[in-house]
């Protein structure tokens, strides 16, 4: 009797700690689609509204903003890639990748079916398991006043392209992306989706200084997330199209001096920075060059401070300024006109 009452306290004692749900209905819908297509039925439109009606394919749309034409590509060259009759137009069209690149995705799907099957019925069986792994990287990154669990965010895996977004407080996995992150390292995708969830941000009262400071969060949101998961797709076993590392601290480089003129003519008045600047001088929502700062910060010791204060975007931006004068390999650092302009904003926003 003791063992049966202790067994039902674990169970409700894991369901209590999580009460988190992790969505994997796209994903098999989407394989019943495509045991349909391998038989060289065609995906009609009623079918392919109801798979787009699934919550973590609508979250997805959102966040990339996909139009009806867009998805219309999505609905064709799915067929393309799995319908045995387009045998040769799916050959021809993948020797292009760059113009046909979500024809190619679709192909990677297809090809690398039973994988990506056994990983997600790997995730079904074992939810705890893998919330105990994304929860571990993510607190790796966040100090322990942040350290909850987000019970209200469901996780959703969804078979389409090969990214991840948080999107109204969830976060969507595309199967293909996911599924290689964890190959690499398992849970650190899930980690950086969830540690924008948990990350508190400070704000500014200065209206005028708006959008350098959501510039200034952007690089911190990413780049202090990019430090779980972006080293591990530098490995040889990274596939190319995930293989981000190189390309983001490569990208820096420019990024940076282009980050600080915008800058200086925001502090002169001579071009305010606006919200649609943002994707110009910090592009890729600030992984770019946010994963660059936050790398140059963790290889001279200073993760812990960037934790303590992974809050502050202004802390972000002057504590790589004072690392990045001692690194070896002498990297961009802003000028003394940029960091007292930013030392102000902090000011301002402690009065």
């Amino acid at each position: 009797m003791k063992k049966a009452i202790y067994v039902l306290f674990f169970l409700l004692s894991n369901i209590s700690i999580y009460a988190q749900e992790i969505n994997l209905d796209a994903v098999e819908k989407y394989f019943s689609i495509t045991d349909s297509l391998k038989e060289n039925i065609p995906l009609s439109q009623k079918t392919w509204d109801n798979f787009l009606s699934y919550k973590g394919i609508q979250l997805y749309i959102a966040n990339n903003a996909l139009n009806k034409e867009t998805l219309e590509i999505y609905r064709k060259n799915l067929e393309y890639a799995y319908m045995p009759k387009y045998d040769s137009l799916l050959s021809a069209r993948l020797k292009n990748r760059e113009k046909y690149f979500t024809l190619w995705i679709f192909n990677n799907y297809k090809v690398q079916e039973l994988e990506l099957k056994k990983y997600y019925k790997k995730i079904k069986e074992n939810k705890s398991a893998y919330l105990d792994s994304i929860y571990k990287h993510s607190n790796d990154f966040l100090p322990k006043r942040m350290w909850k669990k987000a019970k209200e965010t469901t996780i959703y895996f969804i078979p389409l392209m090969n990214d991840a977004v948080a999107e109204e407080n969830d976060v969507v996995f595309t199967l293909y992306c996911a599924y290689h992150y964890d190959k690499l390292k398992y849970g650190v995708l899930g980690g950086h989706e969830i540690h924008h969830v948990l990350r508190k941000n400070k704000y500014t009262k200065d209206e005028k200084d708006k959008y350098l400071y959501e510039a200034l969060t952007l690089l911190l949101n990413e780049g202090s997330a990019d430090l779980m998961d972006k080293k591990y797709t530098a490995l040889k076993e990274c596939p190319e199209d995930l293989a981000y590392y190189e390309y983001l601290i490569e990208s820096a480089k420019s990024a940076l001096p282009a980050l600080e003129d915008a800058i200086l003519e925001h502090i002169d008045n001579t071009k305010q920075i606006k919200k649609k600047d943002l994707q110009t001088i910090v592009p890729m929502s600030g992984h770019i060059p946010g994963c660059f700062m936050a790398t140059i910060i963790e290889r001279n010791g200073y993760k812990q401070e960037l934790v303590k204060n992974i809050d502050d975007p202004i802390n972000f931006i002057l504590l790589y300024n004072r690392v990045a004068k001692i690194d070896t390999e002498k990297p961009y650092t802003f000028s003394d006109k940029t960091i007292n302009y930013i030392k102000k904003i902090k000011q301002g926003n402690s009065q």
